[in-house]
């Protein structure tokens, strides 16, 4: 059985059949005006997935050692929304 220290546990959870997964923005992420660059937003995502992937068990590196059963992200889109003011 698989013994998660602080380190090395999933970040994120399950809430209301939604997975949440806490980001921390640094001010290297973010422009002059502290609005997050708009690339950094893919990075968070992947992030996200990777957390969602442990949570629910899925171990990544098996995956790594074969040819076959990888996850891999083949299409993103996203459309951006103006921030309020």
């Amino acid at each position: 059985m698989l013994k998660w220290t602080e380190a090395t546990a999933p970040a994120g959870a399950w809430k209301d059949g939604r997975f949440y997964f806490p980001a921390r923005v640094y001010y290297e992420d973010t422009d002059a005006g502290g609005i997050v660059y708009y690339a950094n937003y893919l990075k968070f995502a992947e992030r996200a997935r990777t957390e969602f992937l442990r949570v629910i068990g899925f171990n990544q590196q098996p995956g790594w050692k074969r040819t076959t059963g990888r996850i891999v992200v083949r299409h993103c889109e996203i459309d951006y929304r103006r921030r309020p003011f």
